[in-house]
């Protein structure tokens, strides 16, 4: 026999998994079985922590009084703030650095206002992650605005060359070179978005990247820089008559990202990771994992670059159910499985970052940051290799972790549709010398799903009861509720945020549940809803036998090393 399983007194409880307060599922429910075999004995890497940079847009609100104080508050995960568009060439006109050129041909520049943010960041324990975008609005003839600002090519490089050169020295003289040099720099955003980032030509980004590394690396020889996060490679780019795209697929105006590859392969000029951006929208099936193929078989291509770290520097859900566009990421159990099964692409893939937009909704944590908390507590432990068979691969899945004298698990269940009947059982059975050290364990649970940290359910039923109007086409469950509502709902959040803060805490909902082994192999049987995570953790139960077995070996040991001992 493999093992003896104790229940309590749950009898209509399917072991480990539904909590109370819960009922099971409906039978009209679509159930599908997953066998899962984790091998305790083999490491297949750290489980590292890819979620800690935060990207934000707008670098003037660093100096307001408390405004990073409570971010770092609400953000415990963040270690990085990306700042964006910090160069100018925006769209309201900030960060005016670049003040033309003087009558003998150099360049006039004033970078007083930056340094006191960028130093407000690091005041609160934040990295600034600088990206060199866009093109100040003076250094281009065409000022057309497009949708993110300037997004022409500089008239002149020289004089961008310049430009990076005067801000690089800059940062220098007021942070020092052994601060910046840990600093990590990009070259622009999704370069190949046509016209929102780049009206260039490719050939004009390309130089634009080379003359961009130049500057920075002619004071910073070893920076950390690569070119900006391409679009998602395995989808048609915006406004392409293309229903498919290809790993082949170049173009003068739309899609040519994944052909910077071919250029840093040829042209060779320093780059230390490459990036692309990944967005879903709910309803529709995630494609990281055959973005991130694409470009590994570009990157194939040229051995001599196969190797550079692949990261996402833009990640989030990008619609509802209904195709409307949520700003921000979505708020709902939803969200929260979508990055658990995000997670587990990530560490499969070695995605080394993931860069996120946003998971609070009002400074209040989403079911997503809860299963952030769930992987920082995972994070330094031994990824383990597993075997996953049956219905739901790919879609259901575990994260297997050893950490210090616990092993953990991350179980999640993501379905495409928001409205899925979709009940995942899974049956976990974990081998090796980490089992065999006990015939005794114990597990805790923590669940995260619609009735566990999705307080934004309980948000909207307070809107509604209190009269609050929805605007026209309003997004479904996005965390920016001024996209939702015209007013009133500030009233609400108000007076309900006490309430609202005790949903989104990460719940306990099973303690110390008891299951024993008689040969090295533990199994654990769950029933996972759709849109649900749970965090397991196994420890070994120290037993009066096992405790006696292991002072026999401790004092069998002392003895044997005084025997040993040499005489002086």
């Amino acid at each position: 026999m493999k093992y003896t399983l104790l229940i309590t007194s749950i009898a209509a409880c399917v072991v480990g998994c539904v909590p109370e307060g819960i009922s099971k599922p409906a039978a009209s429910h679509t159930q599908q079985h997953l066998d899962v075999s984790i091998d305790t004995d083999k490491s297949i890497g750290v489980n590292h922590r890819f979620w800690t940079v935060r990207v934000l847009t707008h670098q003037d609100r660093f100096t307001n009084p408390g405004f990073l104080e409570k971010f770092k508050e609400t953000h415990p995960f963040s270690e990085t703030i990306n700042c964006v568009r910090v160069l100018g060439g925006r769209t309201d006109n900030l960060n005016q650095w670049y003040q033309g050129m003087n009558p003998d041909g150099t360049i006039k520049t004033d970078f007083t206002e930056l340094m006191p943010r960028l130093r407000a960041l690091l005041d609160v324990g934040f990295k600034p992650g600088i990206v060199l975008d866009n093109v100040p609005h003076a250094m281009s003839k065409d000022r057309v605005m497009h949708k993110y600002g300037n997004s022409n090519a500089p008239d002149d490089f020289n004089v961008w060359h310049a430009y990076i050169t005067a801000f690089v020295n800059a940062l220098v003289a007021e942070f020092g070179m052994d601060e910046v040099q840990t600093w990590r720099y990009r070259v622009g955003t999704e370069p190949d978005l046509f016209p929102g980032h780049w009206v260039g030509t490719r050939e004009q980004y390309y130089e634009h990247y080379a003359v961009t590394v130049d500057a920075l690396t002619r004071i910073i020889p070893n920076a950390d820089i690569g070119p900006g996060n391409i679009l998602n490679p395995a989808k048609p780019p915006p406004g392409s008559k293309r229903k498919k795209t290809t790993m082949q697929l170049t173009g003068d105006g739309k899609g040519w990202g994944v052909t910077m590859i071919d250029y840093l392969a040829k042209e060779k000029p320093h780059a230390t990771f490459f990036a692309i951006s990944h967005y879903s929208h709910v309803n529709e099936p995630i494609q990281l994992e055959e973005s991130v193929r694409r470009v590994r078989e570009r990157l194939d291509l040229f051995p001599e670059i196969s190797d550079i770290p692949l990261e996402i520097h833009e990640s989030g859900i990008l619609a509802d159910e209904n195709k409307r566009r949520i700003n921000g990421n979505d708020g709902s159990e939803w969200g929260a499985s979508w990055y658990a099964a995000i997670a587990d692409i990530a560490y499969r893939e070695n995605i080394r970052e993931i860069y996120d937009w946003g998971y609070t909704a009002a400074d209040v944590p989403t079911p997503r940051q809860l299963v952030i908390e769930m992987l920082d507590t995972m994070a330094g432990g031994e990824r383990l290799a597993l075997r996953a068979n049956g219905d739901g691969v790919g879609k259901s899945g575990v994260i297997a972790v050893r950490k210090d004298t616990s092993i953990f698990l991350l179980l999640y269940n993501h379905q495409a549709p928001r409205e899925s009947n979709v009940q995942q059982s899974m049956t976990i059975n974990l081998q090796g010398e980490a089992i065999l050290a006990s015939t005794q364990w114990a597990w805790d649970e923590w669940t995260v799903d619609k009735r566990h940290g999705a307080w934004i359910h309980e948000f909207y039923r307070d809107c509604e009861a209190a009269g609050v109007k929805l605007l026209p086409d309003a997004p479904h469950l996005g965390i920016h509720f001024h996209q939702r509502y015209s007013y009133g709902w500030r009233e609400v959040l108000k007076e309900n945020l006490g309430k609202y803060h005790t949903l989104a805490r990460l719940q306990k909902t099973s303690t110390m549940q008891p299951i024993s082994s008689t040969d090295g192999t533990l199994m654990l049987n769950f029933e996972l809803p759709a849109h649900t995570v749970k965090l397991i953790e196994l420890k070994a139960v120290e037993t009066p036998v096992a405790q006696e077995k292991q002072e026999a070996q401790e004092t069998q040991s002392s003895s044997a090393s005084r025997i040993m001992r040499p005489r002086l």
